[in-house]
């Protein structure tokens, strides 16, 4: 227990450092979180774009394959 809350101090001191950096982080953070969840769909959505019409451009019907156990 002693180990744990030398390393939860130590983690203190260390943010206590960085106070106006976390501050900052805390209050960025949804409006960066809204941004990446974006930006994460749209890459989803090119990607999936992307897969579908080089997929039709092989004119193999991948429909036929099965997975099996």
């Amino acid at each position: 227990m002693m180990t744990l809350h030398e390393a939860c101090d130590r983690i203190r001191l260390f943010r206590k450092s960085f106070g106006r950096f976390v501050s900052w982080s805390e209050l960025a953070r949804p409006a960066i979180q809204h941004k990446v969840e974006g930006l994460y769909r749209a890459c989803q959505d090119f990607a999936a774009g992307e897969i579908d019409k080089l997929t039709s451009e092989l004119n193999f019907d991948f429909s036929a394959l099965k997975v099996t156990d």
